[in-house]
């Protein structure tokens, strides 16, 4: 009778191990910073992101995309193949593009170089946001002002108010 009640209860603890909050891997995670270009140069972009939490380093299931104005056009910046080693809270993620390491003195280095650029004609106005690999908006960036016309949303993980505009 005894170890038949160790086992329930090791399994009962198993089992909430595995049943952990999907937040305990990359969704609590913002973008800080874009650069759009280095001195006119708009080939030379970054993007940093940063954890909101600890443990945020799976990046592995993420991936960011670029809109155009209308908040339509969707470009696939990065979509993260394997994870980052750094994982506390206030950790960053530098995505770069070649252009940019190559402006940069010393030369920055990335955890990922982008796979795509933004494009230049969405940098007046336009959206990025970071996302799992099904589409749920983890965090989202707009800028451009009243030339952004797109959607503002995302998901509530990262903020009770879901909208992500002004």
């Amino acid at each position: 009778m005894f170890s038949r009640c160790v086992i329930s209860a090791l399994s009962a603890v198993g089992f909430l191990l595995l049943a952990a909050p999907a937040e305990a891997t990359f969704h609590l995670m913002q973008i800080e910073q874009v650069i759009g270009g280095v001195n006119g140069d708009t080939t030379a972009q970054a993007i940093q992101l940063r954890m909101r939490a600890p443990f945020q380093h799976f990046v592995a299931q993420a991936q960011i995309r670029a809109w155009d104005a209308a908040g339509a056009n969707p470009v696939l910046v990065i979509d993260f193949t394997q994870n980052v080693t750094n994982g506390q809270t206030g950790d960053r993620v530098l995505v770069g593009s070649a252009n940019f390491v190559a402006r940069t003195i010393p030369n920055a280095v990335p955890d990922f170089m982008m796979t795509n650029l933004i494009p230049a004609s969405y940098l007046a106005a336009g959206s990025l946001t970071y996302e799992d690999d099904v589409g749920t908006i983890f965090w989202r960036l707009s800028w451009g002002g009243s030339g952004y016309t797109g959607s503002t949303f995302g998901d509530s993980t990262n903020d009770d108010d879901p909208g992500f505009g002004p």
